[in-house]
């Protein structure tokens, strides 16, 4: 359900100094959501050579708000929520079907989290659509990944489910959205800067359903479950992929990234300091410079 922008503030931005969030209120304004053909809520915006925003476990348009507006100064951007879906090849053919209905017949793919793994899923089977990728913070599972790995990610998946399943959900959100301030380490010495970033994300929990969520956490664990990919998947694929990773996961050597240097061996590949959590906001500008100069190129 879309909000009036007061009730947005009253919501969750009721600490937030109004020139922290007068940015946001016009965005709102200027971008209110349209539902596809196929039912698919997303932002769409500017003008040239079509970007395809697919968010992480949030499955929110929202995740790429710090980028949307400058974005669409150098192409159109079309930022997805994701529709509730069986599991990964559901989602993918549910996408596959959005992008068609749009009309959009070449596209770049800019991705973050888990939505690299959807986006790998997507370019499989569109490979001569994709003009570029770029993949933030990404994994992937290929026949070289441990199968130990999938069984801890498929076991914290599965429990995280049932946390959702058979909890209230109300009762639940509640729970999520303390953990999710708990953890918020932006912004430390700026409050007003702070609450607003912090609202942005218990925004996009209290806008997703229960079914929704299901999906989204029910998609990943299938993934861990089910897919493997192949150099053969992408063997029809010309498009040009930078792969944008955080300093201490690179340290890590962890298999599944390892992998998915291993996949696109051809890829751009860029470190940046810190840690990934809440990457998209605290490198901004280096993942922006990447997705524009791709774009251009």
């Amino acid at each position: 359900m879309q909000l009036d922008i007061a009730t947005l503030k009253d919501n969750y931005y009721a600490n937030v100094q109004e020139v922290d969030f007068a940015p946001y209120a016009a965005f709102c304004k200027a971008n209110p959501k349209r539902v596809s053909a196929d039912g698919i809520s997303h932002y769409t915006m500017g003008e040239g050579p079509i970007l395809l925003c697919l968010p992480g476990s949030t499955g929110k348009a929202l995740t790429f708000y710090p980028y949307l507006e400058q974005l669409a100064n150098h192409c159109r951007v079309v930022a997805v929520d994701y529709p509730v879906a069986d599991g990964i090849e559901d989602l993918t053919l549910k996408l596959m079907q959005f992008v068609r209905s749009e009309q959009i017949d070449r596209f770049y793919i800019f991705a973050n989290s888990f939505g690299t793994v959807v986006a790998q899923a997507l370019a499989s089977k569109m490979p001569k659509q994709v003009d570029g990728i770029i993949l933030t913070h990404a994994v992937t599972k290929t026949k070289d990944v441990p199968a130990k790995i999938s069984r801890q990610n498929q076991k914290s998946l599965k429990g995280f489910i049932k946390s959702i399943r058979f909890l209230n959900f109300t009762r639940f959100q509640k729970k999520f959205s303390k953990q999710l301030q708990k953890n918020f380490t932006l912004f430390q010495n700026d409050t007003s800067k702070r609450l607003f970033w912090e609202g942005i994300f218990i925004e996009m929990l209290y806008d997703t359903s229960k079914q929704e969520m299901m999906s989204n956490y029910g998609f990943m664990q299938n993934f861990w479950d089910r897919y493997v990919f192949e150099k053969a998947h992408f063997s029809d694929m010309k498009a040009k992929i930078a792969l944008i990773e955080s300093h201490s996961d690179h340290e890590k050597n962890l298999p599944e990234k390892t992998a998915l240097r291993a996949l696109f061996k051809d890829a751009d590949y860029i470190v940046l300091p810190g840690d990934s959590q809440l990457s998209l906001i605290k490198n901004q500008e280096v993942i922006l410079k990447a997705v524009v100069e791709m774009i251009r190129s």
